[in-house]
């Protein structure tokens, strides 16, 4: 294809320093002339790495620069925290609260969740990624050693929590536990769009609890590994959830970690859980 080199917009090249503000316009206004609005900036739209463009296709559109910072419609890149390493597009920020980072309100490019982030954690596309993974010394922080147990079991509604499975659009999706291959690992399949993903690693999943009280849950860890029971109330911030247990009809207050909501037709205490016993 025939592409076309862009220049620079003024300003804009390498090592050029911003034209600092005046107080007074230099200019005139003439008679329905109205020269407050800038002159819009146009650029190629960036590439799928989220890197600026100097080329672009005949029949490609130029997009607005948006200027630096977090702007509403802008594509960034996330430097910071659970979704670091993916690219966005910030839809609109956020009130800010007393005593609370700035947020914004972003569509994730590749499995199009809206998640909030911190602003201070978005960047321009291409940047490196920050350096919280090390810690003062530069080392990267430790992590807990062993296998965690396994919780998998056919019926269980679980979300995708790795950044890369399914090229990335399964990230944040929420799917169903169709069959246990192994002890930490299973097959899913995706509320969304129905597709099936084969041989998923436990670490790639993360329990749902939905807020609807009444939903039917499975305990996956502790003692009570095996029950039956529906949500009574989930206090998020506390990270428990209050349920009700169907056979004994007992009240207790579990980790949000060790129930998930179940989709399967038992309705009797003590399922045999996936691995038990191995």
């Amino acid at each position: 294809k025939v592409v076309v080199f862009l220049s620079r917009p003024d300003r804009l090249g390498l090592g050029a320093r911003p034209k600092e503000p005046t107080s007074k316009p230099n200019w005139i206004n003439k008679p329905g002339e109205d020269k407050s609005k800038r002159s819009k900036v146009l650029l190629a739209a960036a590439g799928d790495a989220g890197r600026v463009r100097h080329t672009r296709h005949l029949d490609e559109k130029m997009v607005e620069y948006k200027g630096p910072g977090v702007q509403e419609g802008k594509r960034m890149a996330v430097v910071g925290g659970k979704h670091e390493g993916l690219q966005c597009v910030v839809l609109r920020l956020l009130p800010r609260e007393r005593g609370r980072s700035a947020y914004a309100s972003v569509r994730l490019v590749a499995s199009e969740e809206v998640v909030e982030v911190r602003c201070k954690e978005l960047a321009e596309p291409g940047r490196s990624p920050s350096k919280g993974d090390k810690d003062k010394k530069g080392k990267p922080p430790r992590r807990s050693g062993g296998r965690s147990p396994p919780w998998l079991h056919s019926g269980l509604r679980v979300r995708v929590v790795d950044k890369h499975l399914g090229t990335g659009k399964a990230y944040l999706k929420k799917a169903v536990v169709v069959d246990v291959v192994e002890p930490h690992r299973c097959d899913v399949v995706l509320d969304e769009d129905g597709k099936r993903m084969n041989g998923v690693s436990q670490s790639c999943l993360e329990t749902v609890v939905p807020k609807a009280k009444g939903t039917k849950l499975l305990v996956v860890k502790g003692g009570s590994r095996g029950r039956v029971c529906t949500l009574v109330k989930r206090m998020t911030s506390r990270g428990k959830a209050t349920v009700h247990f169907l056979q004994d009809l007992s009240i207790a207050e579990l980790s949000l970690d060790d129930v998930c909501e179940y989709t399967g037709q038992e309705e009797e205490d003590l399922v045999p859980a996936a691995g038990a016993g191995a």
